[in-house]
């Protein structure tokens, strides 16, 4: 799919993370928007065909006249598990109250990880027919996805989902296996494959110091059509 054009519309400036971003808005011909997160003095993004995704800290979403959608957060191999979704993610919610947009409920979220910090953050998932554990992750584990086990499962006894780059969002340990591991919480547990409500008044404690350029992004949101 191919790019619609990009734009530079503001900065992420978060002190308990030393992290100092810009952020750029990308459209795509499709009309699914990314807003990626750079390092200061990193080379800016060029439009390009979304082929595989951008090897680039992002949130994907889309706009429907005033109102928009989370789709989900993709992060660079070398940020997974630093606790970098949790930054993105309030920068996210940053950007909908900065533009004014409602937020009713997110995509479809297929990702243990991103499941578990809306949750965190008081998010209701509409559907409970697939819930999964996350099982704790061995130290300096070279695996790319969280490991689960199945809890429940009422999707046509479907226990894994794909998208394209990146086969699976997460690997199945079979239950004999799984009692192996360690004991978890509560918290390791979360429903998969349905969308998540926003809790009221979640806009109201943001801790992230950012500077968006309101006219960029609306001349991005302008290319949408209607």
């Amino acid at each position: 799919m191919k790019s619609v054009g990009i734009k530079n519309v503001g900065t992420l400036e978060n002190k308990s993370e030393g992290l100092s971003l810009e952020l750029y808005l990308e459209l795509f011909e499709d009309e699914l928007l990314n807003l990626y997160f750079l390092k200061n003095g990193r080379n800016a993004p060029k439009p390009k065909a979304r082929k595989g995704g951008r090897n680039i800290n992002r949130i994907g979403f889309r706009v429907f006249d005033d109102q928009i959608v989370f789709l989900g957060i993709t992060l660079e191999k070398l940020r997974r598990g630093s606790g970098l979704s949790e930054v993105l993610l309030e920068t996210f919610f940053s950007f909908v109250k900065e533009m004014r947009l409602k937020f009713e409920e997110t995509g479809l979220i297929h990702k243990p990880v991103i499941a578990k910090i809306l949750k965190k953050n008081g998010f209701i998932p509409e559907s409970d027919d697939v819930v999964i554990e996350i099982l704790p992750q061995p130290e300096n584990s070279s695996l790319e996805v969280p490991q689960v086990r199945i809890v429940r499962n009422k999707i046509n006894g479907k226990k894994k989902r794909t998208s394209g780059s990146n086969p699976d969002f997460y690997e199945v340990v079979p239950r004999d296996q799984a009692m192996n591991y360690p004991l978890t919480t509560d918290s390791a547990l979360v429903e998969l494959h349905t969308r998540f409500i926003p809790p009221e008044c979640f806009l109201d404690d943001l801790n992230n110091v950012i500077c968006f350029n309101r006219k960029r992004i609306e001349s991005v949101f302008s290319l949408i059509s209607n």
